[in-house]
């Protein structure tokens, strides 16, 4: 008899751990749940801003190069280019 007892007591002390060890898991999974969903979020973000990078990175290029530079400068500034510049020199008497 004593030792069905002590198997009954071996068994609930491992029911109780088992059920322990999965209440544990459980409020570890519940508090984890919303940083994942999160984290989540997060990454969609900076997928976008690494694409809205790069697409100002091209735009950058795109107007940084010499051809827009110097259209902007003569049609919008009316600049003149240097090589165009017509020099008067006068001469005192």
């Amino acid at each position: 008899m004593s030792r069905r007892r002590g198997r009954k007591g071996f068994y609930t002390i491992l029911y109780l751990v088992c059920l322990v060890v999965a209440l544990i898991g459980l409020v570890f999974n519940i508090r984890t749940v919303p940083m994942v969903d999160e984290s989540q979020k997060l990454l969609v973000k900076i997928h976008h801003l690494d694409e809205m990078n790069q697409s100002l990175r091209l735009q950058l290029l795109s107007h940084t190069r010499p051809e827009m530079i110097e259209s902007k400068a003569t049609q919008s500034l009316h600049m003149v280019l240097s090589d165009q510049v017509t020099y008067v020199f006068l001469k005192h008497k």
